[in-house]
């Protein structure tokens, strides 16, 4: 029994076996004939495919009646075989609903798809013609000049377009719009009629209803019109915003053409088609004064050719690991128009069919514009390149919106600041990454992107109503301008009637191209560019430095094998599996563009409020209805606005939850600096004009509005403070730096009361007036006690060579100043402490320490002094050599140089006692003070010569404020502060120098060093107020120092005259003469400009004691400078109080870093401008004379201009290459003279060092 059971299902086994093989293999045989008939079939239609694009090629780049005969030609054959085709398919294979295999089944679902081609023969010829015709109309059209209506001959490109864009003459703007109008879509509206027909035909002919579902066939969705409207409205509200500043914004230029309906009229958007705002970008830009991204100049600049920018854009793809361009691309393109002959310039991308020809058609200007069209043309060859071995079939896009998004994705990472920077067209010290930056860089993009998706949608949307039957003809051009008010809130400029077409003159239209691809693709080219941001690694939606729209995949081979996955797909899958596998999404999203601009929105709204618009507009249908004025209608959101309640001014912001905490912040702190620059002003104001006319008025009203200022400051800081307790968690690190930076300005104003804080006031301006105002006996005569600091007393210092008058100007100086200061100084210190500690500082010393944003800053500056001790004890033993020639006596074994001996009062420079020290005195003198006088220079003539250096370098001119208000010599009729000094006024246009200027060589470095101040402050102007300073306060010092290293190079005297030509200046000997007379300025000053500040620092910490002020003073003068008194001292005098910034209340260790620092910027620009290599003798660091460089200048103004807007090593390495401090360079610019001092030293038994 076992037995049979086996037996019986054995022969079942066998039975199957035999017979289900055999409908297998009928069904296999089936489809495996069909796919070999397929496959050949294709094969043949690729050829024809091949000689009708040719055909249609040739017509596009050469319009003439012969060639458009030939593309009609080629079109029909095309089209008749492509029609055989499919009948031989159907005949042949009737069976195809039902076969297995998926992939052969799409094949033939998209084979039935005939097309145009399934018009009968004389219908398809008509549909042909009328299409060439109406595309020939769109594209040869010529209008006439408004200027010169007799010259006819305007194309739209590059001619129509060009006036659009540039032209701000409102009637000239409205006559082109009206011409291009006029001529060109009334002509197309009577063939436009008789094509619908036909097209609808063809539709019905292939199984859809009308060409609109015909045409949507290809997005897979019986949802798709719902899909599209959804997605609109999801983006509306950011199109709004955008409207609604555009409205203000253009209402300011061309204010008579705007009425209360909101509607915006077509031709002022900078593009004749208003298909977005681009062209009106220069009059919507927030912030006019920060760097464009139109990068067109530059292109120029750098001999960018049409050539370059295909190749350019080729390097893009490439770097991502995708395909190259094939050689007949680069062999066959036509990438510039030609002028024998019209062609269709509308940018295009073509397939020629063969796996191996790709060509694009583009009429390509040398702009930034075009480079992004190029970028988008290549995405469509990529796209090509990509999918080229997939069946013929298969070669297209996921969907339409695919195949557009792809160079368009790519695009929005070379429009970056950041890849602009990569590839050169931005220069690398251009500051890109500030919040005003990056809402200019946002707006651009958005008036392309974000401005174009209502256009993008009504032109399909106007025409599937065309071609359902629901717009009859005699509405064609009235149902046009209802949706453009109803989507994009414009009307046309002149009155419209059905006479007109002017859709018509739009080439999608002329062509019979669907435009729904152009708004799929804007929408998903933002899913694309967050995926592959993604895998490179350049964006993180929870890290504020990673933001979407700063991504930039340049070189991301990740980025690219993904992108390159869904391209090779083609059309093989529905467009949702391939979006899947490029965004893990399957739908179309509109997040990813609002993820994009959500800072541009956020900026938006609170714009929008602050201007009065309410987004939104009267549409067509509330136009009949009574609408309110054009006041009333921005009442509203100025009453929103003024919801925005105030503290001492400032507005507490109360919006809504959309609208995170760090934007509220933003639009406060906007507030707080249009405030805080008027506050300053007018302190700024009240102190010149006291420091330029001292008398008791003007010193009572400068201590009013001094406290005036610390008040707004201390109200300022409590309001702000109060309103965003939070902000230590803020993600923007610009925002978070400004808050950090207004809080030690708000706590410091807040630290006293305010009968203190007038004391604490009125004891600095004590100070600062004994000092300014001191008078010395004269040594000649006694009685005569009438000499001031300035010019007397610094003349006597620097020309005399009687030891005894000497020592009798600095002892007089000395005991009047420093002696009347010393009892108001330790209050000075207790106010200065109290107010550090308040604003978290342990003392004073600290306080001032916190700019340079570092817990070492003392360590590194003591490291620097050690590197170039050895230098200065050098300089030290070989000067001391020298004088002990002169003054023999006064020079003992403690190698101490007596102070008063060194041809300055403070003994902080030597180079007034050149002539005493000379190494070869026979040699030229680099003084050029006798020439100067002989040749007439004025204190004016000097600040003109040094504002002609700047300009040179490409720098900003001094504006004519500066000229005006500036105190350029010293008064004969009043007391002022001869100190020299720079001053900013704060509201961006008022800078001035105040300066006892006479005509000396070193004062010309003088004014080359507070011109430094004033360049530096015009560079950083437009930043916020808190960041109107320097990276840290040595920079600011630098900046004039740095320049004035070229300028006293007898290279650039003999340049601008003061040195004869014939003077020998290159030899060794004169060299060292030279380098010796700059080293008495720059090395010997090393130790003086860090012990004043070290000084107070062991004041203000208590190391130091009143009882010590003055033995500690002469402690480090003698430890470090190796310099002593001329007589005793005690504690009854207060020598450091003889200085300046003492009394003044100024930190010094500026002037000690600026020393260091402004080598190495000297070094880095003369390298810039090929003044400078390390390795060539003939050109030394020493020599190099940067002047009329515009290289060194762009590399100095763009540090320049980030001002206190980042950490300083940050702006010195846009400057330097590097992030700290280094001396190497100072030791390079000296080392001639170091290695002649050390065999001098020897030569003359001098050792270096003394006894401290």
């Amino acid at each position: 029994m076992q037995q049979t059971w086996f037996l019986i299902v054995t022969l079942g086994y066998i039975h199957t076996v035999l017979t289900l093989p055999q409908t297998l293999r009928a069904l296999e045989d089936e489809e495996g004939k069909a796919l070999a008939f397929l496959e050949e079939e294709e094969r043949i239609l690729a050829e024809k495919c091949f000689e009708a694009a040719e055909a249609s090629w040739n017509y596009n780049t050469n319009i003439n009646d012969v060639n458009q005969q030939k593309e009609l030609n080629a079109s029909l054959e095309y089209s008749k075989f492509a029609k055989m085709f499919w009948q031989n398919l159907n005949s042949k294979f009737k069976s195809w609903p039902d076969f297995k295999d998926p992939d052969l089944k799409r094949r033939f679902i998209r084979a039935t798809v005939l097309g145009s081609s399934a018009l009968p023969e004389e219908d398809l010829v008509q549909y042909n013609q009328l299409e060439s015709n109406m595309k020939k109309t769109q594209s040869t059209t010529k209008v006439c000049a408004y200027e010169d209506p007799a010259n006819c001959n305007l194309s739209l490109d590059p001619d129509v377009k060009k006036i659009m864009k540039e032209s701000r003459d409102e009637k000239e703007l409205r006559h082109m719009w009206s011409e291009w109008h006029n001529k060109c879509g009334n002509k197309i509206r009577k063939p436009y009629e008789q094509f619908v027909k036909l097209s609808n035909q063809a539709a019905r002919l292939n199984n859809f209803s009308d060409t609109g579902l015909y045409w949507l066939r290809e997005y897979e969705s019986a949802t798709i019109k719902e899909d599209f409207e959804k997605l609109y409205d999801v983006l509306a509200p950011l199109y709004k915003q955008i409207h609604a500043y555009a409205r203000a914004k253009l209402r300011n230029v061309y204010g008579d053409q705007f009425s209360s309906d909101g509607l915006i009229p077509a031709h002022l958007l900078g593009n004749v088609f208003a298909s977005n705002l681009d062209g009106v970008y220069s009059l919507l830009i927030p912030y006019p004064k920060r760097v464009s991204i139109d990068v067109t100049e530059a292109m120029r600049a750098q001999g960018y050719t049409q050539l370059k920018m295909f190749q350019k854009s080729d390097e893009f793809f490439t770097s991502l690991g995708l395909i190259p361009m094939p050689e007949e691309f680069w062999a066959k393109s036509l990438i510039v128009k030609p002028k024998d002959r019209e062609v269709i310039c509308h940018a295009t991308a073509w397939d020629f069919c063969n796996g191996k020809d790709f060509r694009i058609k583009q009429c390509t200007e040398v702009n930034m514009r075009d480079f992004i069209t190029v970028h988008h043309e290549m995405g469509h060859i990529q796209y090509y390149l990509q999918y080229k071995d997939l069946p013929h079939i298969y070669r297209e896009g996921a969907n339409p919106g695919f195949h557009e998004a792809v160079g368009d994705t790519l695009a929005l990472s070379v429009q970056t600041p950041k890849h602009l920077k990569e590839i050169g067209l931005l220069d690398q010290a251009t500051q890109i990454d500030d919040y005003e930056t990056s809402i200019n860089f946002l707006m651009a993009i958005a008036l392309k992107k974000v401005a174009s998706l209502p256009f993008a949608y009504i032109i399909d949307k106007y025409r599937w109503a065309i071609f359902d039957g629901s717009v009859d003809p005699s509405e064609y051009n009235s149902y046009w301008w209802k949706l453009r008010k109803e989507y994009q809130g414009i009307k046309p400029p002149v009155e419209r009637s059905e006479e007109n077409f002017d859709p018509g003159t739009i080439y999608h239209v002329a062509s019979h191209v669907d435009y729904s691809r152009y708004f799929a693709a804007t929408i998903i080219q933002f899913q694309f560019h967050r995926s592959l941001c993604k895998e490179a690694d350049q964006y993180d939606p929870q890290d504020p430095l990673k933001p979407l729209y700063n991504c930039n995949i340049y070189r991301s081979k990740a980025a690219g094998s993904k992108l390159a996955a869904g391209l090779a797909m083609g059309a093989s899958r529905p467009w949702p599996d391939v979006m899947k596998s490029m965004t893990g999404q399957e739908i179309m999203d509109g997040s990813a563009i609002r993820e994009y601009f959500k800072p541009l929105e956020e900026w938006l709204e609170i714009r929008n409020a602050q201007l009065g618009e309410v987004p939104g507009w009267a549409s067509i249908y509330e136009l009949n209805l009574t609408v309110a004025s054009d006041m009333e209608w921005r009442l509203a959101a100025i009453l929103g606005l003024c919801l925005l309640a105030s503290a001492y001014s400032l507005p507490s912001v109360s919006l809504s939850e959309e609208n995170d905490l760090e934007t509220k912040a933003r639009l406060i702190l906007d507030e707080y600096n249009r405030q805080s620059s008027e506050a300053c002003f007018k302190s700024a104001s009240a102190n010149w004009n006291y420091a330029v006319n001292i008398n008791d008025d003007n010193e009572k009203i400068k201590l009013r509005e001094s406290l005036e200022n610390t008040k707004f400051q201390k109200e300022s800081w409590k309001n702000i403070s109060s309103q965003f307790k939070t902000r230590d968690s803020f993600k923007d690190p610009v925002l978070k730096r400004m808050f950090q930076k207004i809080s030690i300005t708000g706590m410091s104003a807040a630290a006293l009361p305010e009968e203190k804080l007038k004391e604490f006031q009125q004891i600095k301006s004590t100070m600062a007036k004994i000092y300014s105002t001191a008078k010395t006996c004269a040594y000649e005569n006694q009685s005569q006690c009438n000499l001031p600091l300035d010019p007397d007393v610094t003349q006597i210092m620097k020309e005399s060579r009687d030891e005894k008058k000497l020592r009798h100007a600095w002892l007089e100086w000395h005991d009047k100043s420093g002696v009347e200061i010393r009892k108001f100084y330790k209050p000075y210190v207790d106010f200065s402490n109290e107010i550090a500690r308040i604003t978290n500082f342990s003392d004073a010393g600290a306080f001032w320490l916190r700019e340079y944003e570092s817990d070492t800053i003392k360590e590194d500056i003591e490291q620097l002094w050690q590197t170039l001790k050895p230098f200065y004890q050098q300089m030290h033993a070989y000067v001391r050599a020298k004088l002990s020639e002169t003054y023999k006596d006064q020079i003992t074994e403690d190698g101490l140089i007596p102070a008063h001996l060194l041809g300055n009062m403070w003994a902080q420079s030597w180079e007034h006692i050149y002539p005493l020290v000379v190494p070869f005195p026979e040699k030229a003198s680099i003084d050029v003070t006798e020439q100067m006088k002989q040749q007439g220079y004025t204190p004016l003539k000097m600040f003109q010569k040094s504002d002609e250096f700047f300009t040179s370098l490409g720098l900003i001119p001094m504006p004519p404020e500066f000229w005006k208000e500036s105190l350029l010599e010293k008064p004969k009729d009043r007391e002022v502060v001869c100190h020299a000094s720079a001053w900013d006024f704060c509201n961006g246009k008022d800078f001035r120098i105040k300066q006892c200027t006479v005509v000396t060589t070193e004062q010309l470095v003088t004014v080359h060093h507070e011109m430094g101040h004033v360049q530096y402050y015009l560079q950083y102007k437009d930043q916020p107020l808190v960041f109107r300073r320097g990276a840290n306060p040595g920079f600011h010092e630098a900046v004039g120092d740095t320049l004035a290293l070229s300028v006293t190079t007898p290279k650039h005297l003999k340049e601008i005259g003061l040195l004869d030509e014939s003077t020998p200046t290159d030899d060794y000997q004169t060299s060292i003469n030279f380098l010796l007379a700059m080293a008495l300025e720059k090395i010997v000053f090393v130790p003086f400009g860090y012990l004043i500040d070290k000084y107070r620092w062991d004041i203000f910490d208590g190391t130091v004691k009143e009882t010590e002020y003055n033995a500690y003073w002469w402690k480090l003068r003698k430890e470090y400078q190796g310099v002593k008194p001329p007589s005793t001292r005690t504690e009854e005098h207060f020598d450091a109080g003889a200085k300046y910034h003492v009394p003044a209340d100024v930190e010094y260790l500026r002037y000690f870093v600026s020393h260091v620092i402004q080598f190495q910027f000297h070094r880095s620009l003369c390298k810039e401008a090929g003044q400078y290599d390390a390795q060539d003798p003939l050109k030394p660091l020493h020599n190099c004379d940067i002047y009329r460089s515009k290289a060194a200048g762009a590399k100095l103004a763009a540090g320049l201009a980030m001002g206190s807007s980042r950490p300083w090593p940050e702006v010195m390495k846009v400057m330097t290459g590097q992030e700290k401090m280094d001396a190497s360079a100072i030791r390079e610019y000296f080392k001639p003279l170091e290695d002649w001092l050390v065999l001098e030293n020897a030569k003359l038994a001098q050792t270096p060092g003394w006894q401290s």
